[in-house]
């Protein structure tokens, strides 16, 4: 990729398979900076979390963009990934990437996540909308159960 494509958002992980406790698809993303000046979004302070983050993740307001077989291949606007409660501007250094995951939903065919980045380029002040590719959801697995499971339901 040229520094002058500006920044992406690549999917990086498989979707996590959802839980009882979250009924969403958990995907790692990198939101990617191959500019020779630092990007901005709008994210969550270090500060914002009770359990400090590992060094290269980040949390920025994402939303997304979803679509099922009967929306015909339109995109349609999904969830949003946040409250806003903490948020603040925060950077990507020049050539830098962070790391942030996407609750991404299971009731469509595929989904796209969305952050929007500002920088500077040639002394003006750039705004895009970075979207990831179509992640596609995929199936849940049977539930399995185990031979004490089925003494517990008779």
């Amino acid at each position: 990729m040229a520094a002058k494509d500006g920044p992406t958002i690549v999917s990086v992980a498989v979707p996590e398979t959802p839980t009882d406790t979250n009924p969403r698809f958990l995907t790692r993303f990198v939101l990617v900076n191959p500019l020779n000046v630092p990007i901005m979004y709008y994210g969550y302070r270090m500060d914002a979390w009770q359990d400090r983050p590992p060094i290269g993740e980040i949390s920025p307001l994402y939303t997304t963009q979803t679509r099922k077989p009967a929306d015909k291949g339109k995109w349609k606007r999904g969830e949003v990934g946040w409250c806003g409660t903490g948020a603040d501007t925060m950077v990507v250094k020049p050539g830098h990437a962070g790391r942030f995951y996407a609750y991404l939903p299971l009731d469509v065919s595929d989904c796209k996540v969305i952050v929007e980045c500002k920088w500077n380029e040639n002394g003006k002040s750039v705004t895009k909308v970075i979207s990831s590719r179509s992640v596609e959801s995929r199936p849940l697995s049977p539930k399995v159960t185990s031979p004490a499971d089925e003494r517990n339901e008779n």
